[in-house]
């Protein structure tokens, strides 16, 4: 290079492209470029070449780990080669990119070992490696993949690195301890069907051997079996209920099972008590706050058999030493334990994926007419939130029956609102009924005691009281803080496409004035630890990298809103059309919120060059302001979550920043603090635009045609927006200091119900005062507007 550009563009150049060299060495050490093997370690030395580069030309002053310096993050890279990896079909070459996933693994391994950094994202590294480990189709993967889970965590977990990786591998032990309970379960599930099916082989042919059954009778007479009766449907029967039948199955075929399916189990085993019972006292506390694990998918008589066949072939032991030990010194705290719920549904939320797995499991059982074990497990998460909330009902049952219910009004109105969110979710049967449980608990307790909190709170920008003040102050900012934590949970998320586009989405915030202000002020640990690796990299990340919608995407909104995409004007993402969501109808609420977010960005956030003249014109009518929401565009338009959340930050927005009708001079001061407290101008073209949108919501639909109704979600979002600026107004009408306090006596003015005091002021005569002691009548009083003297909420509207 040096020989064709000057070491000032190269300098410059590389600092804005060095992620991608990275990227592409990762990507040529995936694939066989060569002959011959290139080693690992050339790949390294390369991009430890760009980092060094970098760093003398000033690009990177300090001193941070290999992919870092190179100006990139493990973060990155892993998501990049795990993307490849899912794309991939042929098993060599998954071999070679796992060989590449395992390479970033070792580097953030040792840059823990050998220099104490903070900042190596190894809890990312083990999530990553969880993902791969819950996909079956990287069966032949999975063995190596625990050898390295093991390598790792028996180095981490040593009393010499503990301190520097406990806040690295703490927020991710859960997970991967249910994970490997799940690749547990399933391996039993083989181990069993491998057994019994192979014995019931062996009783068929030797009952045919003998006489007992023939070739016709088993195909012929079906149910009715051969002579003696004996036919596949009665095993099928005895191999599920009896044990005996499981046993001998076992004791026979047991050590002929798959090699891989024994190693994986001794493997889980292995891993699991490694950190249950083996680990550091350090990461004890961290242990206590899981709370109760999963139960085992195998019934009691089938883990005594695997158990007396080989004792890793069943994890009970383990838990019940666990919480035995646990439970010897713990004293239980109805807040605590409630308090530890709430965690685990933010470690394992609500995934809409969960009911499908759930619906595809039962419906291949009712096709084959008897389950399927080795597919019959619901997702991690639910396994989890069942664990959780069979946990939480013995709790309540605990202290009800104790008559000891004290709890905080606002951890039992936070616990209230998720057990509600859970029944109403479309998660599987076994978790809503299990939540349905614990709200019949609940009533046991003193509800009353809610009437003290301010239950605004509630609908999607629900947030902790003290986090409340600040969302009323600067509700645009608190909006954008929540948009942010939630793309460091997307970064995690079990779809792959979905992470690449938080991961871009994220880089363009943080480099952005907006971003790097909610960065600062973000409370969640979680969040910032997933998001800390993209904040030096944001000067880095130019406008086009952020992810974008195609062309496609926009040209089918054009065409529902009835547009045409030739012409300058674009205003057309206030058409009715777009904007109605009817219950049952061809375009779900997940798809209209999406739709409605990205042409509002699109058209109020964007600037579109003339054909004409090459000038740039302004897309619509009513505008924006800032570079957070249009760098969220790709990020609204994969997943609904994400855009149901900026939504309101972007009708405030559009409201507060459109200024058409604003009046500089107030007559009163009455009008000064309205035109000082309320969102916008209520004359304003924003205003009477979304005026015109949230009728299309909430309009009454006509008694004739009942395919009108509007969809409940789309209403409750539109009156939880409603209701975020009726607060927004209330909190500044109390809160302004505008306000005149009215006068009680004025001077020299006769008051007959009182007595004159007879001073200097006083006045001589009624006569002379007659007309001073006149008065106007009042102005009529034009009220305040959203709502505020009524108190209205979002709850009181929807009833």
């Amino acid at each position: 290079l040096r020989r064709c550009l000057s070491e000032d563009i190269i300098y410059r150049q590389g600092a804005r492209q060095s992620h991608l060299i990275v990227r592409e060495l990762l990507r040529l050490s995936g694939k066989n470029i060569a002959s011959f093997d290139i080693l690992d370690s050339a790949y390294l030395s390369a991009i430890k070449f760009v980092g060094n580069e970098l760093k003398r030309s000033g690009a990177s002053s300090h001193e941070r780990g290999i992919f870092q310096a190179a100006g990139s993050s493990t973060t990155e890279c892993l998501l990049h080669v795990r993307g490849w990896l899912y794309k991939s079909t042929v098993l060599h070459e998954q071999e070679r990119l796992w060989g590449v996933i395992a390479m970033v693994c070792d580097v953030a391994f040792m840059e823990v070992c050998t220099t104490n950094s903070k900042d190596s994202q190894l809890g990312f590294c083990l999530h990553i490696l969880i993902s791969i480990l819950l996909e079956e189709r990287f069966n032949e993967l999975h063995e190596s993949l625990l050898s390295k889970v093991k390598e790792i965590l028996a180095t981490v977990l040593d009393e010499k690195n503990i301190d520097t990786t406990i806040h690295e591998i703490s927020p991710v032990l859960n997970k991967l301890i249910i994970s490997l309970l799940q690749v547990h379960d399933k391996c039993q599930q083989t181990f069993i069907l491998d057994c019994t099916k192979t014995f019931k082989i062996d009783c068929t042919a030797a009952s045919r051997s003998l006489g007992l059954m023939t070739k016709k009778h088993g195909k012929q007479q079906g149910r009715r079996g051969g002579l003696w009766g004996w036919n596949d449907d009665t095993l099928d029967n005895s191999d599920i209920s009896s044990d005996l039948f499981l046993r001998i199955a076992v004791s026979l075929h047991g050590k002929k099972a798959r090699h891989h399916i024994v190693q994986k189990m001794v493997t889980c085993y292995d891993l699991i008590k490694m950190i249950l019972l083996d680990s550091p006292v350090v990461l004890e506390s961290f242990l206590q706050q899981m709370g109760t694990f999963p139960q085992c998918s195998c019934s009691e008589q089938q883990l005594n058999v695997l158990s007396k066949h080989n004792a890793k072939f069943s994890l009970q032991n383990i838990f019940h030493r666990f919480h035995k030990k646990n439970s010897a010194n713990a004293c239980i705290d109805l807040d605590v334990e409630v308090d530890r719920f709430l965690t685990l549904m933010k470690k394992h939320p609500i995934s809409p994926t969960a009911v499908s797995a759930a619906n595809e499991v039962s419906s291949k059982s009712i096709a084959n007419g008897r389950p399927d074990l080795s597919d019959n497990l619901l997702s991690i998460d639910s396994r989890a939130q069942l664990a959780g909330l069979d946990h939480l009902k013995n709790v309540l049952k605990h202290f009800k029956d104790t008559k000891n219910e004290s709890i905080s009004c606002q951890t039992l109105y936070n616990l209230l609102c998720e057990l509600i969110a859970i029944c109403d979710s479309h998660t599987s049967d076994d978790v809503r009924i299990a939540a349905s449980c614990c709200l019949g608990e609940l009533g046991a307790f003193d509800l009353n005691s809610l009437s003290i909190l301010d239950l605004d709170l509630s609908g999607p920008l629900r947030s902790e009281p003290n986090t409340y003040i600040q969302l009323i102050e600067d509700p645009l900012l608190r909006i954008q803080i929540k948009s942010l934590e939630l793309l460091g949970k997307y970064l995690q998320s079990e779809d792959i496409k979905t992470s690449l586009v938080a991961m871009g989405t994220s880089k363009a915030l943080l480099c952005s004035r907006e971003g790097s202000k909610c960065w600062s002020m973000i409370q969640d640990k979680d969040a910032k630890r997933l998001l800390s690796p993209f904040v030096s990299l944001g000067s880095k990340t130019s406008r086009t990298q952020t992810p974008q919608v195609s062309t496609r995407y926009l040209n089918d909104l054009m065409s529902v809103a009835g547009h045409n995409p030739k012409k300058e004007t674009n205003d057309w993402c206030w058409n009715e059309e777009l904007w109605t969501c009817i219950e049952r109808g061809k375009v779900s609420f997940d798809d209209w919120i999406k739709n409605v977010v990205v042409s509002m960005i699109h058209c109020c956030y964007t600037e579109i060059k003339s054909q004409n003249d090459g000038e740039i014109s302004r897309a619509s009518y009513v505008r924006g302001e800032g570079e957070f929401f249009p760098r969220c565009i790709g990020m609204c338009a994969r997943v609904p979550e994400f855009a149901s959340t900026i939504f309101p930050g972007i009708i405030y927005d559009l409201l507060a920043t459109d200024n058409s009708s604003a009046t500089p001079n107030q007559s009163s001061v009455r009008d000064s603090i309205l035109e000082e407290t309320a969102v916008g101008s209520a004359n304003n073209i924003a205003n009477q635009t979304l005026s015109r949108c949230f009728s299309c919501l909430l309009g009454t639909p006509s008694p004739e045609r009942t395919d009108s109704i509007t969809n409940p979600k789309a209403l409750s979002l539109a009156i939880d927006t409603l209701d975020l600026l009726r607060r927004v107004t209330q909190h500044r009408f109390l809160k302004s200091t505008g306000h005149v306090r009215n006068k009680s006596t004025l001077p020299n003015r006769t008051y007959p119900d009182r007595q004159n005091s007879g001073g200097r002021n006083s006045p001589k005569s009624v006569k002379e005062t007659s007309q001073y002691n006149s008065v106007e009548s009042a102005p009529p009083w034009r009220g305040v507007p959203y709502g505020v003297v009524m108190f209205l909420n979002g709850v009181d509207l929807s009833f």
